[in-house]
């Protein structure tokens, strides 16, 4: 086997042919590997906000029902709370102009 000049002509052949190796292995990867994975998480976390929007409307359906339904202790605790809510949101929209 002929001894190979590593820091001349055939040094570079073989940084390139290296170099070039290199970067249709991590095509291979993204294409195969991380391609489908990202795919599949992003339609995961569509479906999830999805999910988070409906449990939102019914949470607000069910707080709603409780306000007009409950008992008149449930109602004065439900109005307090809100009360601090809207402040609390009054204030941040004052801090954040």
């Amino acid at each position: 086997m002929p001894d190979i000049d590593y820091l001349g002509a055939q040094g570079g052949s073989l940084a390139l042919a290296f170099a070039a190796g290199c970067a249709a292995c991590w095509a291979f990867i993204k294409a195969f590997v991380t391609g489908p994975i990202n795919k599949s998480y992003e339609k995961r976390i569509a479906a999830l906000e999805e999910q988070n929007d409906r449990c939102e409307a019914r949470t607000l359906q069910l707080e709603t029902l409780l306000f007009f339904h409950g008992p008149g202790n449930l109602r004065q605790a439900m109005q307090t709370a809100l009360s601090e809510e809207r402040i609390e949101r009054i204030k941040k929209e004052g801090a954040a102009e």
